[in-house]
């Protein structure tokens, strides 16, 4: 099985299947490794947990494994993202989606009075303004649909389409080419809906509307966490942590879209409704230009030292990691591991030796990084307890 995991590893392949297609976040997991590591590592009805959880690759897999899934991150669009991506519709749902979708198709209307509120103005700085008010209509007329499962649906496919549209693009649709990719978008993520619960029915061993039964979403920091442990003591301890923090020292852009250069904006929190008012080093666990990086490893410290309240002895804790400067990160990051009590142990896998990758499908790194500064490797870190 572990060769299933190298050769998941060094997959090229598009990522697609299930609701993987329904937004691009960065420096994300390919499920084919996500699912061999589970696969490995859990039997049925296992927890995974994934503290770095990003847009929820984890969460998908884990649930077409027939585990449970915690999954917590910081960023309000990853929890978001993870939380649409695992909430089942009905037919009613579905139709009623549709039908809204007719409706905006023949009705949009540039000249419509639609006022932001004062709250959002903010978040939509350097959007040319047809995206602007293009994404107002639909997000006010996204109002009509009955509940919030339905209005997530919508507001996720906006958010897609508007990360397409615009996010390190060099030129701008008109909004007559931005509302036709919306509806394609939807129709999409539909089509995917509804295989992905096809797949659940023969998973998971209860109906896919009690599905919040083998899954729980938090927004939170992972320092601290074990001082509320209330939401999550029926979760854990967790069989595996499967997951890939923040990479230290390299600039990934996790909570704002770039726009015509470096031009930057926060409109993806007013598309999912969720104020922010952090900075990308609150995303990243520190500041990447920091000498030593001695924030990231702190905040690296606290989270982990935190996490071991979540795990019991026998619970292995799977990591895919990049490092700006490996030569001294790798070793300063396992020696925080070992500090807390983590011993590594790629002997589970029947390695010799830690095994590294070259980074596949390097578009978003270049996009992201300063590549004087960079490494095109990644890690695959395993530790136990010790």
């Amino acid at each position: 099985m572990n060769n299933k995991i190298i050769e998941a590893l060094n997959s090229e392949d598009i990522i697609s299947g299930n609701t993987h297609s329904f937004y691009n976040y960065p420096a994300r997991f390919h499920p084919k490794f996500v699912k061999a590591v589970i696969e490995y590592f859990t039997e049925k009805g296992d927890c995974v947990l994934d503290p770095f959880m990003g847009c929820g690759t984890t969460g998908v897999e884990a649930l077409v494994c027939g585990r449970r899934f915690l999954g917590i991150d910081i960023n309000p669009i990853a929890t978001f993202l993870a939380q649409v991506k695992t909430t089942c519709l009905t037919d009613k749902d579905f139709d009623a989606i549709c039908t809204w979708l007719d409706r905006i198709s023949a009705s949009m209307n540039l000249h419509s009075k639609i006022t932001l509120q004062n709250k959002w103005i903010p978040y939509v700085r350097n959007l040319p303004w047809w995206i602007t008010k293009t994404i107002a209509i639909l997000l006010f007329k996204s109002n009509s649909l009955k509940n919030d499962q339905q209005k997530n649906f919508v507001r996720c496919g906006i958010l897609a389409t508007g990360q397409c549209a615009l996010d390190c693009k060099k030129t701008i649709p008109t909004s007559k080419t931005f509302l036709i990719s919306f509806i394609d978008k939807i129709y999409s993520m539909i089509s995917d809906l509804r295989a992905y619960q096809d797949t659940l029915r023969d998973s998971i061993d209860v109906p896919l509307s009690q599905l919040n039964r083998r899954r729980k979403i938090l927004c939170s920091p992972i320092a601290g966490i074990e001082n509320d442990m209330r939401q999550i003591t029926k979760w854990t301890p967790a069989k595996l942590i499967l997951t890939s923090p923040p990479y230290p020292g390299v600039h990934v852009v996790y909570n704002r879209w770039q726009i015509r250069g470096r031009k930057e904006t926060p409109a993806p929190y007013w598309i999912i409704n969720s104020p922010d008012g952090n900075g990308l080093s609150y995303y990243t666990l520190g500041d990447r230009q920091q000498k030593g990086l001695a924030k990231y490893f702190l905040n690296l410290k606290h989270s982990f030292n935190s996490l071991k309240s979540l795990l019991h002895k026998d619970s292995i804790i799977v990591q895919l990691i990049g490092f700006s400067k490996p030569s001294w990160q790798l070793h300063r990051y396992l020696e925080i591991m070992e500090e807390l009590g983590f011993k590594e142990n790629v002997c589970s896998l029947n390695f010799d030796e830690r095994f590294s990758r070259n980074i596949p499908n390097r578009k978003w790194y270049t996009q992201y990084s300063d590549l004087s500064n960079s490494t095109e490797r990644e890690y695959l870190l395993i530790h136990k307890m010790g």
